[in-house]
């Protein structure tokens, strides 16, 4: 009779995972660079459009947070995990949700960055363990952005640069919200237009930036509007 039940157990316990199975659906997310209409790699030089300027990154991280899904300007669903680390050094890098089968929504939204109230939550797990090398102290917060690499122009010779942007206090608030219009797709792959960002400053007077401040905020404003999706 145990054995029976064990039996009868197990196929009810398949039975709701199968249903539940059937409910839900698996959203892809992912990010890459693009230069010159071409994905980019850590570590390779690459032309930018237009120019007779080329870079090289050698370092890109950055952090994901609050992402939800909206439709009609009301959140849908969000993501399960307050904020995600993205290092771009690993080329398979993707996040899968598992969300309702019958979720549609018309926009993704969310920041580029690290709000101020977990910046100053003390919650520091995962990917906000400040062993990631993404934090700088309670006084500033987290690195938003950590880039580092190097640019060269035929008229000017070459530059390293390193940028970590960030800041959560006013009014060096270097968080960017992002707002990306989009179908109900499964696979939400979104690019970074690294011509478009580098096009909008100058890398020979804005190549060493550690610190919140104003450029902080003006090189994340131009970084945040590099993003797009890029069609299915």
């Amino acid at each position: 009779m145990y054995f029976i039940r064990c039996i009868i157990l197990g196929l009810v316990f398949c039975f709701f995972n199968f249903v539940f199975a059937q409910t839900k659906k698996t959203i892809q997310f992912s990010i890459s660079p693009y230069a010159n209409g071409k994905t980019f790699y850590l570590g390779t030089k690459i032309n930018l459009a237009a120019t007779e300027y080329s870079i090289k990154i050698d370092q890109l991280k950055l952090y994901i947070s609050n992402i939800v899904f909206v439709k009609a300007d009301k959140p849908v669903w969000k993501a399960p995990e307050q904020a995600y680390l993205w290092d771009f050094s690993d080329s398979s890098s993707n996040l899968n949700f598992l969300v309702p089968a019958s979720l549609t929504w018309e926009s993704i939204q969310f920041n580029i960055g690290i709000d101020s109230i977990t910046s100053v939550s003390g919650v520091f797990e995962g990917d906000l363990d400040p062993t990631q090398g993404m934090y700088w102290a309670w006084q500033s917060g987290y690195i938003n952005i950590k880039m580092q690499g190097e640019y060269d122009s035929r008229e000017k010779g070459s530059k390293n640069f390193e940028f970590h942007l960030g800041g959560y206090q006013y009014p060096f608030n270097a968080l960017q919200k992002i707002n990306l219009a989009g179908n109900s797709m499964q696979f939400i792959n979104i690019g970074i237009n690294l011509d478009l960002f580098f096009s909008s400053i100058n890398i020979f007077t804005q190549s060493n930036i550690m610190s919140p401040g104003t450029d902080a905020i003006l090189l994340s404003e131009s970084f945040a509007k590099s993003f797009y999706i890029l069609a299915e």
